[in-house]
């Protein structure tokens, strides 16, 4: 099967939130790919932190969660090392279009902290 890898980076403020969408483009636009794996690489360490902290979550669209999010409430990101999601999800809500793409988001708690990171997601392309 055809593989497919899109990298984007992430980069959000303390205090904010941002998302960044994965998605078949182009003359790729009518394909259905199937999501294998996301990964986290950050670029700048966030502190962990139990009231203010940041969740880094994978979605569907805009709400069909794929993946266990990653908080930074009591575990650092370090920058550099490489942090694999854990995809709970199965079947169709595996399936990303154009129309209903990958979307990787940071949302924050309190204050929260600042995210940077480039996110890398692995595909398998099963209609074209």
């Amino acid at each position: 099967m055809l593989r497919v890898k899109q990298n984007k980076d992430l980069k959000v403020a303390a205090n904010a939130s941002g998302r960044t969408y994965f998605a078949p483009s182009g003359a790729e636009s009518g394909e259905t790919w199937l999501l294998k794996k996301i990964s986290l690489i950050p670029n700048a360490t966030s502190t962990a932190h139990g009231t203010n902290y940041a969740s880094i979550g994978a979605y569907k669209g805009s709400s069909t969660s794929l993946a266990t999010a990653r908080t930074t409430a009591s575990t650092d990101l370090t920058q550099g090392t490489a942090e694999d999601l854990s995809i709970t999800a199965t079947g169709a809500n595996l399936e990303i279009t154009q129309a209903s793409p990958l979307s990787v988001r940071v949302a924050q708690a309190a204050s929260g902290v600042a995210v940077d990171c480039s996110i890398q997601a692995e595909f398998e392309v099963i209609r074209s």
